[in-house]
């Protein structure tokens, strides 16, 4: 094979890739829909999924009125419980204090001041735990051996 056949053939080779290429492109684009820009900034049904420190309930944040909240389940029961009702901003965070109470991050105006509450289980007995204007507050430790304690 001389020099001009080895050319013509592989010119032939690579403009055969580029059209095949092409149509794979033209073919692929027809069967995967482009995803929404909305869905990648949406909240995620359910995430931060936290197992309580007995074990029995575990708890995670869902959207409720389109901002995140902290949602409660028993361990092998379908139904969860919200017990936060936040609506302004979404939740920044949240722990087990102990089995029955669950501590978490607040931020009210938009000013990132965190504050800290608590509510129970059950959603009863809610409580800013930090209660001071223009503070903001951050857990360090939530020393999990001590359910009255933390360090913040």
């Amino acid at each position: 094979m001389n020099r001009n056949t080895f050319k013509c053939l592989l010119l032939a080779f690579i403009l055969f890739c580029l059209i095949n290429i092409g149509n794979l492109a033209v073919a692929y684009s027809e069967e995967i829909p482009l995803i929404p820009l909305r869905d990648f900034f949406r909240n995620p049904e359910q995430y931060s999924f936290s197992l309580s420190p007995k074990g029995d309930y575990f708890a995670f944040l869902a959207p409720w009125k389109n901002r995140l909240n902290i949602f409660v389940q028993k361990v092998n029961e379908t139904e969860s419980k919200r017990i936060t009702s936040v609506t302004d901003r979404d939740l920044a965070g949240y722990f087990w204090a102990s089995n029955n109470r669950i501590v978490y991050l607040r931020d009210q105006a938009g000013e990132e001041n965190f504050h800290l509450f608590a509510v129970n289980i059950d959603g009863s007995k809610p409580i800013e735990l930090t209660p001071f204007p223009g503070v903001r507050a951050e857990v360090v430790n939530p020393l999990k051996e001590n359910d009255r304690e933390m360090i913040i």
